[in-house]
């Protein structure tokens, strides 16, 4: 047995890491989550597609703050893909560090390093990770390692057709 797997119930972690979506392009948080779930692909012209590992419990708390920016970094629409899949597919947790760590690190790792200043620029509280691609095709995973994010359970019409088969159990007010 994977030693690590009772830690994994720890609510600072999450077995699931999340890719969250915001207005973009003319369309809607809620209609880019949609499309998502439609195609069954994630797609990104960055070469790789970023994910945060943040309990989605804990999710509640970063939405309020982004809540006060009139273009917020992230909206509380995404997927969640159960880490495990993911990092045996080649995701793996960003690396932040100076520019000069940067270019101490291999080259292949590049795609991974976020630079880092701790007075102006530090985003490691997102616990970002990365898929080294600029395509996720999801369309073959089983549902219990997918997950899909939404504000409300209002909101479960834009994302699923009336024939999806989804439990919508989770309390975003629920700190246990």
């Amino acid at each position: 047995m994977n030693p690590s797997e009772n830690l994994r119930r720890r609510s600072d972690l999450s077995p699931y890491l999340f890719h969250f979506t915001k207005d973009n392009g003319g369309k809607s948080a809620k209609e880019i989550i949609a499309s998502i779930v439609e195609e069954m692909k994630l797609i990104s012209n960055a070469g790789y597609i970023c994910f945060t590992e943040q309990p989605l419990i804990m999710c509640d708390e970063m939405f309020k703050y982004f809540g006060k920016f009139p273009k917020p970094m992230y909206q509380p629409y995404g997927i969640g893909f159960k880490r495990d899949v993911l990092y045996r597919m080649g995701a793996r947790n960003v690396i932040y560090g100076t520019p000069d760590e940067k270019d101490k690190i291999d080259p292949s790792l590049h795609w991974r390093f976020l630079v880092t200043d701790v007075d102006r620029y530090d985003y490691s509280w997102l616990r970002e990770w990365r898929y080294p691609k600029g395509v996720l095709d999801f369309s073959n995973f089983r549902n219990e390692d997918i997950i899909v994010v939404a504000p409300s359970k209002e909101d479960e019409d834009v994302v699923f057709t009336p024939d999806y088969d989804v439990d919508f159990d989770y309390d975003s007010n629920t700190k246990t």
